[in-house]
């Protein structure tokens, strides 16, 4: 996959130009963004394309019904949660879903998914409470920056793991920050990789015309 000579300075093209595994966007959330972003939809017809996908509905009540949102009553329907979130959140809230799901189940010996989403799930959750807190950004943007900024992690340890446990190795044996282990073994962070990934979903959004 990788070309030889580069065992220290491998590129992040050559990492996206191989065979990486990178999980699409399912096509719910590009019907949803686009109806999202016609004014002339409802909420009945945004209620009926996230409907269609039953594991995305069930996960999205379940976080608008946790203590975070403390909403006084219980939210049964998509369409509920709308009329009380607004669609503009759902639509952060439909984003986070979609990722969850489309990654939960992707095996990777190099890391573990669970303390990996918890974890992430924590720094979302401090970046939306801090964001609200001092009235900057749009805490539910901010919410989904916090639940993706490791994501590039998550492409390198499913794609090149030997790496990703060179990586993790180094930086126990010099006690430093993961990032700095990535860019010494790959020429480039987890930062990087998950901007690079983040991009090419927008660029299919774009020519998806979403």
């Amino acid at each position: 996959m990788f070309s030889e000579g580069k065992e220290l300075k491998m590129l992040l093209e050559e990492l996206f130009n191989g065979e990486v595994k990178i999980p699409s966007l399912p096509e719910v959330f590009y019907q949803f963004k686009k109806a999202v972003d016609d004014p002339d939809s409802t909420f009945e017809e945004l209620s009926r394309i996230i409907g269609n996908d039953s594991g995305i509905t069930t996960h999205l009540l379940k976080i608008v019904n946790s203590p975070f949102y403390g909403l006084s009553s219980k939210v049964e329907t998509i369409s509920h949660a709308i009329s009380i979130i607004g669609s503009d959140q759902l639509h952060d809230l439909v984003l986070s879903t979609c990722v969850l799901n489309k990654f939960k189940n992707i095996p990777s010996k190099a890391l573990e998914m669970k303390l990996f989403w918890e974890h992430n799930i924590a720094c979302a959750l401090a970046s939306k409470i801090i964001s609200s807190h001092l009235n900057i950004g749009c805490p539910e943007s901010i919410f989904v920056s916090g639940l993706l900024h490791d994501i590039g992690r998550l492409v390198i340890s499913i794609n090149i793991p030997d790496k990703f446990n060179e990586i993790f190795l180094l930086a126990q044996m010099n006690n430093s920050h993961l990032l700095v282990a990535e860019n010494k073994i790959l020429g480039f962070g987890h930062d990087e990789v998950g901007g690079e990934l983040l991009r090419r979903w927008k660029r299919v959004m774009l020519i998806s015309g979403v």
